[in-house]
């Protein structure tokens, strides 16, 4: 089925492995029935296989949340400043999306980007996008422990200027300032 779905929407095996958050040679093995995937993997490709012919996935090269998610851990290691174009990106793509399959898929669990304050951070822009899309209920895995920070965080460094901290803290994205994430709702507006 997956490699039915896959060839239907015209989406290589490594552009679907970059969307599920997993490796190439996976998607060949989920297809040749060699390899299980895990719970979070499962849930991913449930949600794929539910995408209509229609999807914008298969027209356009939309995100998703695992594929966001893999994008900010590189981005950490070999150029930070990335990570504030990529969620102005996510965001921008979330917001194209018409379908209940697409953003159903796009909102799928992403994997740790291996820094709490990133999983929170990703967990309230979650939360943010889904509101803002009147879905009735954000995804369940934005409420998991794991993804709110356990210090106070001021993404960009604000709360270090005296005179910004307070105006940051007005600004910032309810959901990500409930996770113990200070980001300001301009830091997800495109330029």
């Amino acid at each position: 089925m997956l490699r039915g779905q896959r060839i239907g929407l015209g989406i290589s095996q490594a552009r679907l492995a970059r969307l599920l958050g997993t490796q190439q040679p996976n998607i060949s093995a989920y297809e040749k029935d060699t390899l299980e995937p895990g719970r979070v993997v499962g849930d991913r490709i449930k949600r794929f296989l539910a995408l209509e012919r229609e999807s914008v996935y298969a027209n356009r090269d939309v995100s998703s949340f695992p594929a966001f998610a893999t994008e900010v851990k590189r981005a950490l290691a070999v150029d930070p400043p990335q990570v504030g174009r990529d969620l102005i990106q996510c965001a921008d793509e979330f917001a194209s999306l018409r379908h209940a399959a697409d953003r159903a898929f796009f909102l799928t669990e992403p994997a740790s980007t291996s820094d709490v304050r990133y999983d929170a951070l990703i967990a309230g822009l979650a939360v943010y996008l889904s509101r803002q899309a009147g879905l009735l209920a954000a995804p369940e895995w934005t409420t998991q422990p794991q993804r709110y920070s356990p210090e106070m965080w001021f993404y960009g460094s604000p709360g270090e200027i005296p005179g910004l901290r307070a105006s940051a803290w007005r600004d910032a994205v309810p959901s990500m300032r409930a996770r113990g994430v200070v980001f300001s709702r301009r830091n997800l507006e495109s330029v």
